[in-house]
Protein backbone atom coordinates (compact mmCIF):
# COMPACT_ATOMS: atom_id res chain seq x y z
CA UNK A 1 0.00 0.00 0.00
CA UNK A 2 2.90 2.28 0.76
CA UNK A 3 4.03 2.23 -2.95
CA UNK A 4 0.69 2.99 -4.19
CA UNK A 5 0.17 5.66 -1.85
CA UNK A 6 3.78 7.38 -2.60
CA UNK A 7 2.93 6.60 -6.48
CA UNK A 8 0.00 9.22 -6.31
CA UNK A 9 1.52 11.54 -4.58
CA UNK A 10 4.08 11.45 -7.08
CA UNK A 11 1.13 11.81 -10.10
CA UNK A 12 -0.72 14.49 -7.99
CA UNK A 13 2.12 16.75 -7.39
CA UNK A 14 3.23 16.90 -11.66
CA UNK A 15 -0.73 17.09 -12.21
CA UNK A 16 -0.74 19.65 -9.32
CA UNK A 17 1.51 22.19 -11.26
CA UNK A 18 -0.24 22.17 -13.93
CA UNK A 19 -2.51 25.05 -15.58
CA UNK A 20 -5.03 22.16 -17.10
CA UNK A 21 -8.03 22.19 -14.64
CA UNK A 22 -8.62 18.62 -15.43
CA UNK A 23 -5.08 17.80 -14.03
CA UNK A 24 -5.83 19.81 -11.07
CA UNK A 25 -9.11 17.67 -10.70
CA UNK A 26 -7.17 14.47 -11.02
CA UNK A 27 -4.58 16.16 -8.42
CA UNK A 28 -7.48 16.64 -6.16
CA UNK A 29 -8.67 13.13 -6.51
CA UNK A 30 -5.47 11.80 -6.21
CA UNK A 31 -4.51 13.43 -2.71
CA UNK A 32 -7.75 12.80 -1.27
CA UNK A 33 -6.82 9.24 -2.05
CA UNK A 34 -4.04 9.32 -0.32
CA UNK A 35 -5.48 10.81 2.65
CA UNK A 36 -8.55 7.49 2.73
CA UNK A 37 -5.49 4.86 2.25
CA UNK A 38 -3.16 6.94 5.20
CA UNK A 39 -4.50 8.95 7.18
CA UNK A 40 -1.30 10.19 8.97
CA UNK A 41 0.03 11.72 5.89
CA UNK A 42 -2.94 14.35 7.00
CA UNK A 43 -0.59 16.99 7.43
CA UNK A 44 2.11 16.71 4.39
CA UNK A 45 -1.00 16.45 2.21
CA UNK A 46 -3.50 18.92 3.07
CA UNK A 47 -0.46 21.68 2.41
CA UNK A 48 -0.69 20.03 -1.30
CA UNK A 49 -4.29 19.96 -1.61
CA UNK A 50 -4.96 23.54 -0.32
CA UNK A 51 -2.54 24.88 -3.43
CA UNK A 52 -4.51 22.24 -5.69
CA UNK A 53 -7.91 23.88 -4.66
CA UNK A 54 -7.03 27.54 -4.61
CA UNK A 55 -5.43 26.98 -8.24
CA UNK A 56 -8.73 25.56 -9.46
CA UNK A 57 -10.54 28.73 -8.81
CA UNK A 58 -9.20 29.51 -11.85
CA UNK A 59 -10.80 27.58 -13.65
CA UNK A 60 -14.64 29.15 -15.22
CA UNK A 61 -17.66 27.78 -13.45
CA UNK A 62 -20.98 29.22 -13.45
CA UNK A 63 -24.41 29.03 -14.91
CA UNK A 64 -25.10 28.44 -18.98
CA UNK A 65 -24.74 31.78 -19.38
CA UNK A 66 -22.53 33.44 -16.80
CA UNK A 67 -18.74 32.22 -15.54
CA UNK A 68 -16.41 32.89 -13.11
CA UNK A 69 -12.89 32.40 -12.79
CA UNK A 70 -10.42 33.72 -9.27
CA UNK A 71 -6.64 34.31 -8.55
CA UNK A 72 -6.49 35.47 -5.64
CA UNK A 73 -3.40 38.08 -5.59
CA UNK A 74 -3.30 39.17 -2.29
CA UNK A 75 -4.71 37.74 1.45
CA UNK A 76 -4.58 41.11 3.45
CA UNK A 77 -7.00 43.09 2.28
CA UNK A 78 -8.52 40.51 0.30
CA UNK A 79 -7.19 41.17 -3.55
CA UNK A 80 -8.44 38.84 -5.83
CA UNK A 81 -7.86 39.08 -9.90
CA UNK A 82 -11.13 37.91 -11.27
CA UNK A 83 -12.27 37.06 -14.81
CA UNK A 84 -16.41 37.19 -15.83
CA UNK A 85 -17.03 35.34 -19.34
CA UNK A 86 -20.67 35.86 -21.11
CA UNK A 87 -21.44 32.25 -22.54
CA UNK A 88 -24.88 33.59 -23.58
CA UNK A 89 -26.06 34.60 -26.50
CA UNK A 90 -27.21 38.51 -25.48
CA UNK A 91 -25.15 41.70 -24.13
CA UNK A 92 -24.22 41.96 -20.12
CA UNK A 93 -23.24 44.62 -18.26
CA UNK A 94 -19.87 43.82 -16.53
CA UNK A 95 -19.45 45.65 -13.20
CA UNK A 96 -17.28 45.55 -10.22
CA UNK A 97 -20.43 46.68 -8.16
CA UNK A 98 -21.99 43.14 -8.51
CA UNK A 99 -19.30 41.02 -6.57
CA UNK A 100 -20.33 40.81 -2.75
CA UNK A 101 -17.81 39.08 -0.76
CA UNK A 102 -18.57 36.88 2.39
CA UNK A 103 -16.17 35.80 4.97
CA UNK A 104 -15.84 32.75 7.19
CA UNK A 105 -16.79 35.02 10.21
CA UNK A 106 -20.13 35.45 8.25
CA UNK A 107 -19.58 39.72 7.06
CA UNK A 108 -20.38 40.76 4.00
CA UNK A 109 -18.02 43.38 2.01
CA UNK A 110 -18.99 45.06 -1.88
CA UNK A 111 -15.84 45.71 -3.59
CA UNK A 112 -13.17 48.38 -1.95
CA UNK A 113 -12.81 52.05 -3.88
CA UNK A 114 -8.79 51.03 -3.35
CA UNK A 115 -9.50 48.66 -6.31
CA UNK A 116 -8.82 51.27 -8.62
CA UNK A 117 -5.24 52.14 -6.99
CA UNK A 118 -4.13 49.12 -9.17
CA UNK A 119 -3.11 49.43 -13.00
CA UNK A 120 -6.31 47.01 -13.73
CA UNK A 121 -9.30 47.27 -11.59
CA UNK A 122 -12.47 45.32 -12.74
CA UNK A 123 -14.38 47.27 -15.62
CA UNK A 124 -17.65 48.39 -15.67
CA UNK A 125 -17.91 46.92 -19.05
CA UNK A 126 -20.49 45.83 -22.23
CA UNK A 127 -19.15 42.37 -22.25
CA UNK A 128 -20.68 41.07 -25.99
CA UNK A 129 -21.71 37.42 -26.69
CA UNK A 130 -18.78 35.01 -25.91
CA UNK A 131 -16.59 37.21 -24.44
CA UNK A 132 -15.09 38.32 -20.74
CA UNK A 133 -13.68 40.66 -18.61
CA UNK A 134 -11.09 40.88 -16.05
CA UNK A 135 -9.55 42.80 -13.31
CA UNK A 136 -8.46 43.55 -9.68
CA UNK A 137 -11.22 43.57 -6.90
CA UNK A 138 -10.35 44.60 -3.56
CA UNK A 139 -12.39 43.88 -0.35
CA UNK A 140 -11.93 45.86 2.55
CA UNK A 141 -11.44 43.04 5.06
CA UNK A 142 -8.46 40.90 6.55
CA UNK A 143 -11.04 38.07 7.86
CA UNK A 144 -10.67 34.71 5.14
CA UNK A 145 -12.74 34.46 2.63
CA UNK A 146 -15.69 32.02 1.97
CA UNK A 147 -17.72 32.83 -0.69
CA UNK A 148 -17.54 35.86 -4.12
CA UNK A 149 -21.03 36.26 -5.28
CA UNK A 150 -21.35 38.26 -8.43
CA UNK A 151 -25.06 39.41 -8.63
CA UNK A 152 -26.56 40.94 -11.89
CA UNK A 153 -29.08 43.45 -10.94
CA UNK A 154 -31.72 41.55 -13.18
CA UNK A 155 -29.93 38.44 -14.49
CA UNK A 156 -27.71 35.87 -13.23
CA UNK A 157 -25.51 34.81 -9.94
CA UNK A 158 -22.83 33.14 -9.91
CA UNK A 159 -20.90 32.04 -6.72
CA UNK A 160 -17.39 30.59 -5.90
CA UNK A 161 -16.61 28.88 -2.55
CA UNK A 162 -12.83 29.49 -1.21
CA UNK A 163 -11.61 25.99 -0.60
CA UNK A 164 -11.26 25.15 3.29
CA UNK A 165 -8.94 22.93 4.97
CA UNK A 166 -11.15 20.01 5.02
CA UNK A 167 -13.28 18.70 2.38
CA UNK A 168 -14.23 20.11 -1.33
CA UNK A 169 -16.14 23.03 -1.30
CA UNK A 170 -18.50 22.44 -4.10
CA UNK A 171 -19.27 25.61 -6.66
CA UNK A 172 -22.74 26.67 -6.67
CA UNK A 173 -24.21 27.37 -9.84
Amino acid sequence: MEKQVTNLLTEATRLGKSNNCGDMTQAEHKLTEVLRLNPEREKTVMASLQKVREGMLACFEGTGSLQMAIQISKRQPVTLHVWIKNTSGRVRHANPNYFTLITKSGESHSYSSDSFEYAKPFPAVELQPGTQASGIVVFDTYAAPKTLIYQELIGDRVSRDFPSSRGRNKTPA
